[in-house]
């Protein structure tokens, strides 16, 4: 959120000081003009000396006595939830049709073997959003985890090439945040490579293994 602020203070200051020049040409203009000298009354002299004092409290008034109004402008952008049509959503479209079925089947060998769900996102863009906030919207909005919040989800964003692994708190003890780090770090040759399927499957396998203790060799990893 980006705050910006519209201070009067240099207004009032500016307005405060050509205040005290008028006077003070007025009071010289006077003395030359016979209408304010030594033999006038001391009464007109205060009162002039009054009126420069408090124009002089008016510009040397501590600024945080002087009132402002904030005008608040928030500029961060909100990317749209996907609707959930299947375990691998793929609006990226990184996968073929045959990639994204090999996944969908090791996301079901998963969700078999720990009780738990998983989810794969793939998005073009951020528009704008961050990719944390982002990821645990979908995962909130998706309720992956069966009730128990025994659930992963896998978002990759193709113009960033970022990647986020959201564990769900049932998990967090099996797959800890330097379980997580590992299986991305690991996927990202796999990536480069163009093997995006392969890559996916190696992640939801190494997110059972991490679960289950039961992991499945590396697809894909003598290519």
């Amino acid at each position: 959120m980006r705050i910006v602020i519209r201070d009067k203070v240099a207004a009032r200051l500016g307005l405060g000081l050509a205040f005290v020049v008028l006077l003070v040409l007025c009071y010289f203009a006077g003395r030359g003009l016979g209408l304010i000298s030594a033999g006038r009354p001391q009464s007109e002299i205060e009162l002039y000396k009054e009126q420069i004092q408090k124009a002089l409290s008016v510009t040397t008034r501590p600024s945080s006595q002087i009132p402002y109004t904030p005008t608040l402008t928030t500029t961060e952008r909100r990317l749209v939830v996907p609707t959930l049509t299947g375990k691998v959503v793929d609006q990226a479209n990184f996968l073929g049709n045959g990639e994204a079925a090999r996944v969908e089947s090791a996301i079901l060998e998963l969700e078999r073997a720990t009780g738990g769900q998983m989810a794969v996102l793939t998005v073009p863009t951020l528009g704008g959003d961050t990719l944390e906030s982002f990821s645990i919207r979908v995962a909130l909005d998706w309720k992956l985890g069966r009730n128990q919040d025994k659930g992963a989800l896998l978002v990759l964003v193709r113009d960033s090439h970022d990647i986020r692994l959201e564990i769900g708190r049932g998990w967090e003890g099996a797959v800890n945040d330097a379980s997580a780090s590992d299986i991305i770090r690991d996927v990202g040759p796999f990536f480069r490579a163009g093997h995006f399927g392969d890559g996916l499957i190696y992640a939801v396998q190494q997110v059972q293994k991490n679960v289950t203790m039961k992991g499945q060799p590396r697809p894909g990893a003598d290519r």
